[in-house]
Order: C-alpha cells, then sequence, then structure tokens
C-alpha cells in the first residue's frame, strides 16, 4: 500500500497531486495542481498522532467523549451509506479501516470513547460478524507484507499501522472476543473477560481500572434499543454570538428510528436558570445558524432548521427535530461536508 511521500502527475508531465501516505492514508497537506502547474487547493488531512489522540496522550484535562453508532439498525435504510460517511470523520474509524479489506456490511456497530486518566485514554470497538480470522486477513489487507500478530493476556493483537518508527507509541489491534474488535492502547485493557464486582470503580465513577470492554457494553447498555446514534460529551463551555459563554455539565445527541428519524440534541446545566438562558436564545441561535449556512443550501437548511423545537425542564434544555427518511440523509451528508479535511489554497 500507499506509505512516505507519494507524487502523481497529469498526463501532459506536470505535476497534479503530492502529499503523504500512512499505511494507504493520506495525512497532512495535499497540493492539488492543474495541468498548467496553478495551484488548484490545499487539503488538510490530520497526521497520524493528531487523529489518534491514544497516541499523544491524553491528561486530566481531556475532554471525555462517547460515541455509539449502530449500523445493523440502519442495514438496507436509504440513511445506511450517509452514516457510514459521517463515521469515516472519526479519526479512529478512519485509520484503523481505511484501505482495508473490512467489509462495511460486517460491522454492525462502532464505539469510540475517550476519557479523563493518566493513562492514554481514546479506544475504538467494532462490533462485526467476521470470524478472528476473516477479521485478520482483512486488517491485513492494506499491509504489502503480512502484519506480526503476538499474544497480548491471550489475546491476539498487532500494531495499528506498520512500517512507522512510532508505533509503539500509537494504539494497537486486539481481537477480544468473537465479533469484538479494539484498537486502543494496552493500559486500557486490565482484564478481557472478567465481570466487574458490584464494588469496583465502574461504580464509583472512576474508570482508571475499567477495561474497554467494561465501557463499551456501559454505554451500549445505556442506549435504548432503537437508537441509531449517541454521542455524549463532557462538561464543555461553548460561545455563542450574543450569548457568551455557555458552560454545560453535559451534551447529548441522539438519533433514533431509521423509519421517521428524531434528532435530540440534549444540555445538561447546573443550574435552572444557566438552562432557561439557553432554551430563550434558542430562536436567535436558529438564525445565526441559517444566515453562516452557504448561499445555495440556505434555504433547505433554514426549513431543517426552524422545525426544531427548544424546550427547558429544570436543569435540561433539549432541542428537537422530526425528519424524514431524505431530511435525514441531507442533514447528514450537510455536517459531513461542513466538517471535512479541506482547506482552499492561501
Amino acid at each position: 500500500k500507499e506509505h512516505g511521500q507519494w507524487t502523481i502527475w497529469h498526463s501532459n508531465s506536470q505535476l497534479h497531486q503530492q502529499g503523504d501516505y500512512v499505511d494507504g492514508v493520506k495525512v497532512g497537506e495535499w497540493n492539488t495542481f492543474a495541468e498548467d502547474g496553478t495551484l488548484l487547493k490545499v487539503d488538510t488531512f490530520q497526521t497520524f498522532e493528531s487523529q489518534c489522540p491514544a497516541a499523544a496522550g491524553s491528561g486530566a484535562k481531556s475532554l471525555i467523549v462517547s460515541f455509539l453508532l449502530r449500523l445493523d439498525g440502519l442495514r438496507g435504510s436509504a440513511l445506511e451509506q450517509p452514516f457510514r460517511t459521517f463515521a469515516e470523520l472519526v479519526p479512529e474509524y478512519r485509520f484503523a479501516l481505511a484501505n482495508t479489506g473490512v467489509d462495511p456490511k460486517s460491522l454492525n456497530s462502532v464505539v469510540m470513547g475517550s476519557s479523563k486518566t493518566e493513562v492514554r485514554g481514546t479506544f475504538l470497538a467494532l462490533r462485526h460478524s467476521l470470524s478472528h480470522a476473516a477479521m485478520k486477513a482483512a486488517l491485513d489487507g492494506r499491509s504489502d507484507a503480512p502484519m506480526q500478530w503476538k499474544t497480548f493476556r491471550d489475546v491476539e493483537s498487532r500494531p495499528l499501522v506498520s512500517n512507522t518508527s512510532k508505533s509503539s507509541d500509537l494504539p494497537k489491534i486486539f481481537l477480544v472476543q468473537s465479533g469484538l474488535t479494539v484498537v486502543a492502547q494496552p493500559e486500557l485493557l486490565p482484564r478481557f473477560d472478567e465481570d466487574l464486582a458490584t464494588n469496583t470503580s465502574l461504580q464509583s465513577g472512576s474508570d482508571a481500572e475499567v477495561s474497554v470492554v467494561d465501557r463499551v457494553e456501559k454505554l451500549e447498555r445505556s442506549a435504548p434499543k432503537d437508537v441509531l446514534l449517541l454521542i455524549n460529551i463532557g462538561g464543555a463551555t461553548a460561545k455563542l454570538r450574543g450569548l457568551g459563554d455557555v458552560k454545560f455539565d453535559s451534551a447529548k445527541l441522539i438519533i433514533t428510528n431509521p423509519n421517521a428519524p428524531l434528532v435530540d440534541v440534549e444540555f445538561v446545566f447546573g443550574s435552572s436558570k444557566e438552562a432557561a438562558r439557553l432554551s430563550s436564545f434558542c430562536p436567535e441561535m436558529k438564525k445565526q445558524l441559517i444566515a453562516a449556512t452557504p448561499t445555495i443550501m440556505r434555504a433547505v437548511i433554514a426549513d431543517l432548521t426552524n422545525r426544531v423545537e427548544c424546550r427547558q425542564n429544570k436543569k435540561v434544555t433539549t432541542l428537537s427535530g422530526l425528519y424524514s427518511i431524505d431530511e435525514m440523509a441531507r442533514i447528514i451528508s450537510f455536517g459531513a461536508a461542513m466538517v471535512a479535511p479541506s482547506h482552499p489554497p492561501k
């Protein structure tokens, strides 16, 4: 597979594209030129270390994020491909699966999380229908030479990528259980098969000794069966024009029902006063979103945005919207385009 600096030429021998690959995945800046040598655009793909926060470490101030996407609930629907495209924007997902032989239709769910621990705390977990042998062969598909699998606590594992001097600092792939593959640092895997006792750190609120499998199962249990996408974000502060800093304890995005998609965004605050402050600002917030939308998409986004209802219940403010399948596909595609790793040439 492509690795290192890569150069692509036009048929007239002029430079067309130039950039770097890591195991078939584009990283860093990629320049694209016209046939006359004019720089057309610069696409910026995050470096391997920045795409995999576990490689750089996560200290006590890191943001707690969890992500659950149930692909089996989308299978065969018109929303399946838009949601897959959305999942590919998750850095850990992209680096784990890009240019491998893993058939997307074999994936049942994707779980990602990061945590406030002293160990490097980001992980990716894949529920799938493949055997260990089939998953190993698929993951090895992007390497020119077979990757060396080793045993870690009775579980087969290997580096996430090959041919990199920093591979020892990067997450590893673990074939944890039948149908469950995890990408994480070994520090996050204190045990695989042991059930947690009632007095363990999971119940006490500390996650320093909780294994990835425990975290995955806890998140899966927390989501009702009709949930397609669930994203949790720990306490953070957002700055809104005209409102200033908005500090919330947690935020949650939930999308349910592939046949009549319902989108809920829930903000939990430290006080009812703060929740009411955001709820009252909701009409102005919708206007700002519409105004910031490119002209070609503004009418469509205005219709979708104006149908969002804002409501407050004590310390919680919830934004809700009910959409058709086509509208939901449009929302997902628009969101993916907004965060795509690209910018015009300087």
